[in-house]
């Protein structure tokens, strides 16, 4: 039995939706090292919270941000306009 709670009711401030979001942006300037293990974890957590009813976040916007954070891991140029090698 899976337990459903809403996202909204466990933080109420949306603090912990704010640090993740600042970690992508983290990891999108290349300041965060190693990240690449989390980015299964921030994905899932990311589709949790778009079929939740707080409506934080949409299924696109999770795409569009997985897209962000996968570029900046593969080599390719980032929004901050350096190159990751």
């Amino acid at each position: 039995m899976a337990m459903q709670v809403r996202y909204d009711l466990l933080d109420c401030n949306h603090s912990f939706f704010e640090s993740v979001m600042k970690l992508v942006g983290m990891m999108e300037t290349g300041m965060v090292k190693g990240g690449e293990g989390l980015v299964p974890h921030l994905f899932q957590f990311l589709v949790l919270l778009a079929s939740d009813q707080s409506k934080l976040v949409t299924i696109p916007q999770v795409i569009w941000l997985n897209q962000v954070i996968l570029r900046c891991f593969t080599g390719y140029i980032c929004f901050t306009g350096h190159t990751k090698m």
